[in-house]
């Protein structure tokens, strides 16, 4: 067929086409380089280049693109999808300065080659090669996160430059003091006011980094200077001092002879005392410095050492802010979201990592010392000191099954797990990954921006940490999986392509060939919206319940197609997580017309249907009404939006109503248990016969009638109410007597637990303080038992106080008066007082204090041989005690429980002594100096200090023993170990490791005139005579001494030296002193009292 135009017409495409001809014509293609170098004459002129992107960063706007040896700066475009390596067409406007505005941009291809970086190797002569891709290098002085870009502070001698990754892990930046080379673009450097302070570096990916030399794993294991030696380094050296920090009038460290400025790395304020410092050594001062105090993260007794006894700890003892010192692996780590887990050999738990310095990757090794806190679930640790110790290996993944496995012994642990991939989104830069695993869903978190669309409908194998999603009441209401890394995400299957449309009734019936895990496809019609994110759809075999994972913009009647993952509902399958697609507009298909009773059969779930019923009552509330509906004797439900017209219906009514039939299953029978209807509008329920009207005479006979039966059965009800609530008394006293009569039992057996395994008492006396206050209603229990040897009052023996409930100040008033009676009866200085008279003691105390108690009583607690154990005390605050005779009972049977955890800790305490201490003299055995021997080589190796062990001999003993006697002889040893013993450090050791040898380790001894002076005071000790069965008896003793690391680097060297050094100086004359690397000495003939090392 020929088409005839209009010449008008005609003329006016001619001219159309010249136009756009004329407007491709001025825009001429030319090189990058004419564009640089373009004169003022070309200013205007629009033309057409192309480049390939060298760096984009479309968050920040920032755009290098570079042809050949020209690089050149654009803006990026808002949202740009320009990624580094993309080859581009550039349309724009050459500018005066040789640049582009009004620029468009055409993505040619990606994944092109990036060109040949330019070494440049002195980063002043970078301004030359702003906007080319360079290489430089340098050494790593900082890593971490800044301005939201991972970055890297790279420095050679004095000259420092800052580099900038767009995609980068904290775990891909190469650690501190290492020596790397980066490929990326040069670009000019500004500070807030707009003023050039030098060049840095724009780099796309961790991929552009070459490490050249790693740098140490633990910065703190370079080997340490002196701050006098520094002067003698080259500039950029990394270096390791100790000092104490000071912050007037400037920063700066000092050892007590040189004092260097330092720059910290971060703001934390210095702590006082003497730090261990790191940083780099400019020629002038220290910069980029990490600072530790000395005696950071040392556990103390008390500390929890494992995550175990952390998350087995209450709400309230995590709450009490328990010490906690452990060492982990660290299995995630996320310092933006304040995300930290680590596991250790038995258990796994979060740190709360907010606001901390530090650099972790999964697999590193910690030391963490801190707080537990009772967390938002399960404990954790709070106000954390973390130290990096090592690379290690992450531990081995447990299979999570979410059927069988205990959610809370999982929690926070490294976890292997398999689903299909439902959705993906973005958030924070992050991405977050719905799975469905099972009938179940879990959520995937990465700490990175992956193509997340990609994984839709596959499935994947995610390691990672296992986290509790829950609420404000600390219920687990959901599970995820935080992964750290793309890497520990891996995909199972191969992509296919997606399955033809399948209908409704179809889905989750039997299939050889179906798989379930899998989204399916199907083509409906809407026949309602429930709510902005669920819609009812329809075809010719059924309907079915769909949900998306947002807001859906479609009506009923819409023709879609919907993809999603189908999953059981209340009576039929529904589809979640589905992607909605609105094919066409239409109009509703035709309701099924059906009954009640074909309703309640079940055939017409999630169907668009339409029924025909008598209205019984109508309830409404702003938020939707309800239709109490009856069709032949059968009551069902309506649900509709709110609305006046449905409220002024009358009962009695007869309606027609169309909406989605929902079927109730009776769970004990898993069968059909009722049906309701949804519908959306009011007009969708038709009035077809309105309801009659009652005249006054019918109501008022109703009513008396209503009256009087419910007055009948108001008296009835009370009857029958007060017989139910007496039994219902009496049964819940004799269930509550039984569950606490067993909650003690499971108590005293706890106590009994810990008394087994050695605990010390306040451990299991706090278990039976709680058990003696569940037992007794409104009480406070508080125990205390005879002293011990670790506790002391105005540096006096002092009981024992346990009273978890008590406050500390009021523990501080009464202890004097319960110390009074129990050291006294202890030590046999004076009777027990009567149990009234020391409770009276006590409440007087306590209202001195400003705590008044109406009531108290006390069981006394005897040990097996009679002696005083402890007091068992109960007060009460507001009311006296029901039942006294069960106080008196439940105080009884807890002082026996007293009596025999102090017997038995009593019996372990003396037990273990006598393991460990020479039974002649009292000072610690062979095996504890061997002990503190091996403990005193790895305090020295970690701190790299010197120490010095002394075998002292005694000469002439050998004498005593012939002529005065074996019993001459053992009380001459006690003697001569009682003085020894004087002349060293409670902190040293002095051990008897023969018949009259002795071994001593001196600890802190930094040089050999020390060690001189410490065996001068032992032979000068040793001078004057022993008074021995009223006979003086003189003895000299002979001592040779081993230094570490000097004489010996372990401690069967140390001792085999010094043992030999005491038998050449023996071997010298009586009184001698013997270094094993020297000459043995004659001891001077010092003052008895000469001071000794400390």
């Amino acid at each position: 067929m020929t088409l005839r135009v209009p010449r008008r017409l005609a003329a006016s495409l001619a001219l159309l086409c010249v136009l756009a001809g004329c407007k491709h014509a001025q825009e001429r293609s030319v090189p990058l380089s004419e564009v640089v170098k373009a004169s003022q004459a070309s200013r205007g002129t629009r033309i057409q280049t192309a480049a390939v992107a060298t760096y984009s960063d479309p968050e920040w706007r920032v755009l290098f693109v570079q042809d050949q040896a020209v690089g050149m700066f654009l803006w990026a475009p808002p949202n740009s999808k320009i990624a580094a390596g993309d080859k581009l067409q550039i349309v724009g406007n050459i500018t005066s300065q040789g640049e582009l505005e009004q620029s468009s941009f055409h993505i040619v291809s990606r994944n092109n080659p990036l060109p040949a970086p330019v070494s440049v190797k002195d980063y002043s002569v970078l301004p030359a090669f702003f906007s080319q891709f360079v290489e430089v290098s340098g050494t790593v002085r900082w890593a971490g996160n800044k301005n939201g870009r991972q970055a890297l502070q790279i420095a050679t001698g004095r000259d420092e430059l800052p580099v900038y990754f767009f995609q980068a892990l904290a775990q891909d930046l190469p650690v501190v003091g290492s020596i790397v080379a980066i490929d990326g673009v040069a670009a000019a450097d500004f500070d807030g006011k707009g003023n050039f302070r030098g060049a840095k570096i724009f780099s796309p990916s961790a991929q552009q980094i070459h490490i050249l030399k790693s740098g140490p794993v633990d910065p703190f294991s370079t080997p340490l200077s002196r701050l006098a030696e520094l002067n003698n380094l080259a500039p950029g050296a990394l270096v390791h001092v100790t000092g104490a920090i000071a912050t007037a009038p400037s920063l700066s460290v000092s050892d007590g002879v040189t004092s260097m400025p330092i720059n910290l790395a971060n703001s934390t304020p210095p702590t006082p005392g003497i730090s261990d410092i790191v940083g780099f050594w400019t020629g002038e001062a220290i910069t980029n410095a990490s600072a530790r105090p000395m005696s950071q993260l040392l556990a103390k007794n008390g500390d929890i050492v494992h995550l175990a006894d952390l998350k087995h700890l209450t709400v309230s003892a995590a709450s009490a802010e328990r010490p906690v010192t452990v060492r982990a692996v660290v299995t995630y780590a996320d310092r933006d979201w304040g995300l930290l887990f680590v596991q250790d050999e038995s258990a796994a738990a979060y740190v709360d990592f907010h606001n901390i310095g530090i650099q972790l990757k999964p697999g590193d090794v910690v030391d963490i010392s801190g707080v537990s806190g009772a967390g938002g679930y399960a404990p954790q640790i709070d106000r954390p000191r973390i130290r990096f110790v090592r690379q290690g290996a992450l531990p081995v993944p447990i299979e999570m099954n979410l059927f069988q496995r205990n959610m809370a012994d999982a929690d926070s642990s490294w976890c292997h797990l398999r689903g299909v991939v439902h959705t993906a989104r973005e958030v924070d830069g992050r991405t977050i990954l719905e799975l469905g695993v099972g009938t179940s869903d879990v959520s995937i978190t990465l700490p990175v921006p992956i193509h997340g669309e990609q994984l839709l409908d596959r499935e994947v194998s995610a390691t990672g940490v296992f986290g509790v999603v829950f609420n404000d009441r600390r219920q687990a209401i959901g599970h995820q999986i935080f992964v750290p890394s793309p890497q520990f995400l891996k995909v199972m299957d191969s992509p296919t392509a997606q399955a033809d449309p399948v209908t409704i009734i179809s889905l989750q019936r039997y299939s050889p060939n179906t798989d379930e895990r899998h989204s399916v496809t199907i083509n409906g019609t809407v026949v309602l919206k429930s709510d902005e994110n669920t819609i009812f759809i329809q075809d010719s075999t059924a309907g079915i319940q769909v949900r998306s994972a947002g807001p859906l913009n479609v009506a009923d009647g819409h023709r879609v197609s919907v993809r999603g993952f189908a999953t059981n509902g209340e009576y039929a399958p529904l589809l979640q997580h589905s992607i909605i697609i609105s094919d066409a507009r239409g109009k509703l298909p035709d309701p099924y017309s059906i009954t009640a009773k074909s309703a309640l059969e079940g055939h017409y779930d999630s169907e668009y249907v339409s029924m025909r019923a008598n209205l019984t009552a109508v309830r409404s509330s702003p938020n939707g009404t309800v239709l109490v509906l009856n069709d032949n004797g059968t009551l069902f439900e309506a649900f509709g939006p709110a609305s006046d017209t449905l409220n002024s219906m009358l009962p009695g009514s007869e309606l027609e109503i169309r909406g989605i039939c929902r079927v109730q299953v009776d769970r004990t029978r898993y069968s059909v248990g009722g049906f309701n209807l949804l519908f959306d509008s009011g007009r969708s329920v038709s009035v077809l016969q309105s309801g009659p009207w009652w005249d006054a005479r019918k109501i008022s006979w109703a009513l008396l009638a209503v009256a009087l039966v419910a007055t009948l059965s108001s008296l009835w009800i009370i009857l029958l109410r007060q017989q139910v609530d007496t039994k219902t008394r009496e049964l819940q006293s004799s269930v509550q007597a039984k569950r606490k009569a067993q909650r003690f039992d499971v108590a005293r057996n706890q106590v009994l637990e810990a008394i087994a395994r050695n605990a010390p008492p306040p451990e299991s006396m706090e278990r039976l303080a709680f058990a003696v206050q569940e037992q007794i209603e409104g009480s406070i229990c508080a125990i205390a038992m005879s002293p011990d040897v670790k506790s002391f009052l105005d540096g006096k023996p002092s009981a024992v106080l346990i009273a978890p409930n008590l406050s500390e100040d009021l523990q501080r008033h009464i202890l004097p008066v319960l110390s009074k009676v129990l050291v006294n009866a202890s030590e046999g200085t004076g009777p027990l007082e009567n149990d009234t008279d020391v409770m009276a003691n006590v409440l007087e105390t306590a209202k001195q204090a400003g705590v008044t108690f109406c009531s108290a009583d006390v069981a006394v607690a005897f040990s097996g041989a009679g002696e005083l154990a402890g007091l068992v005390m109960v007060f009460f605050q507001d009311t006296l005690p029901a039942d006294p005779d069960n106080v008196t009972r439940v105080l009884q049977s807890a002082s026996r429980l007293v009596s025999l955890t102090r017997d038995h800790w009593h019996m372990h305490e003396r037990l273990v002594f006598d393991a460990r201490h020479d039974p002649l003299t009292g000072l610690p055995n062979r095996n504890v100096a061997e002990d503190r021997l091996e403990q005193a080589l790895a305090r020295a190796q970690r701190r790299r200090q010197m120490f010095a062990i002394f075998v002292i001999d005694l000469d002439g003993f050998k004498a005593v023993n012939d002529n005065f006697g074996h019993h001459a002889g053992d009380e001459l040893l006690r003697l001569a170990a009682a003085r020894l013993r004087g002349r060293i450090r409670h902190s040293d050791t002095l051990s008897r490791i023969g018949g009259d040898e002795f071994l001593a380790i001196i600890e802190d001894c930094a040089s050999d005139s020390a060690a001189q002076s410490v065996g001068e005071s032992l032979v000068a000790s040793l001078q004057e005579s022993f008074n021995v069965d009223a006979k003086p008896v003189s003895i000299s003793g002979s001592v040779g001494i081993a230094m570490y690391p000097i004489d010996g680097k372990n401690a069967a060297e140390l001792k085999r030296n010094a043992d030999q050094a005491m038998y050449r100086a023996k071997a010298s004359g009586r009184g001698r002193i013997c270094f094993w690397s020297a000459e043995p000495v004659a001891a001077k003939k010092a003052n008895l009292a000469s001071s000794t090392l400390g």
